[in-house]
């Protein structure tokens, strides 16, 4: 099962996120950046959901850190201040994609899924996606064989 790691400062908004992805993979939490550094050595995650504002570290600070070490995690912002700087910003950074709160339950679902189906897909492969690309297939070139 596909493992996901929530991090967010908001409890409300971990709690939403959790229950909307649960019974589909195996769900952590971090209520900030030093607790995501740890969940990130035990969990071992497949996904990190990473909002962008919280106290101390932000999640852009902490996706450029966790990018630097390991260039293929895949990770989909998440964020209240939904302007396209910041998100053009996380998708420079290494973001794999970006939802904006208060987010509809099925395009969290949807966006989590498609990230899978792409690192599923392909190796290597860790770009933007538009929102208007999200149907159309893109890949890296690169197949992945078992």
């Amino acid at each position: 099962m596909r493992s996901i790691l929530i991090v967010d400062d908001d409890a409300t908004s971990r709690y939403g996120m959790h229950r909307a992805l649960e019974g589909n993979y195996r769900i952590s939490e971090a209520d900030g950046a030093a607790a995501a550094r740890v969940a990130m050595k035990s969990e071992k995650p497949d996904l990190l959901l990473l909002d962008i504002e919280m106290p101390g570290e932000t999640g852009l600070d902490l996706l450029r850190d966790l990018k630097s070490k390991d260039p293929a995690l895949l990770v989909i912002m998440v964020t209240a201040y939904g302007s396209e700087k910041v998100a053009v910003e996380a998708m420079k950074t290494g973001a794999y994609d970006y939802i904006p709160k208060p987010f509809e339950v099925d395009e969290l679902r949807l966006v989590v899924a498609k990230a899978f189906e792409r690192l599923e897909g392909t190796v290597g492969f860790r770009g933007p996606v538009r929102r208007d690309d999200r149907r159309k297939p893109r890949h890296a070139g690169i197949i992945r064989t078992r």
